[in-house]
């Protein structure tokens, strides 16, 4: 496999355990107060956009010649980041208005961010060794 179809791959796979932490959110958002839950819904819907333009960069990045595709690979890694760190910032207001909060979706969450920041580094030296 090349380095291109690693990262690819790598970054769609990304992007599909995103979007299962986030629907994951919206449930437990779902379980939260009136006000809790409409304003994590409407970050919920905005993170949503970011995966979206993520997905269509990287669409991109594979489609791109072999002179732009760092460039483009560059670009779309940085949208995949912004979409992790929307993430990250809508579990931690989430966990300050669950009072509710079940133990095992907080750790569920937590496992995830320190998955995705081992591969956010390897998608990374992927990019720097092309």
């Amino acid at each position: 496999m090349s380095r291109t179809d690693d990262y690819l791959e790598r970054a769609r796979t990304a992007l599909d355990d995103l979007r299962a932490q986030v629907d994951d959110l919206f449930v437990q958002a779902d379980l939260g107060s009136a006000e809790a839950k409409e304003r994590l819904q409407q970050g919920i819907e905005a993170l949503r956009q970011l995966q979206q333009d993520a997905r269509q960069r990287v669409d991109q990045a594979q489609g791109a010649t072999a002179d732009a595709w760092k460039q483009v690979a560059e670009q779309a890694e940085k949208a995949i980041d912004a979409a992790g760190d929307a993430f990250d910032r809508l579990v931690k207001e989430w966990e300050g208005t669950a009072g509710a909060a079940t133990s095992a979706a907080r750790a569920g969450f937590d496992s995830f961010r320190a998955e995705w920041n081992r591969r956010r580094a390897e998608r990374a030296q992927i990019l720097e060794d092309t």
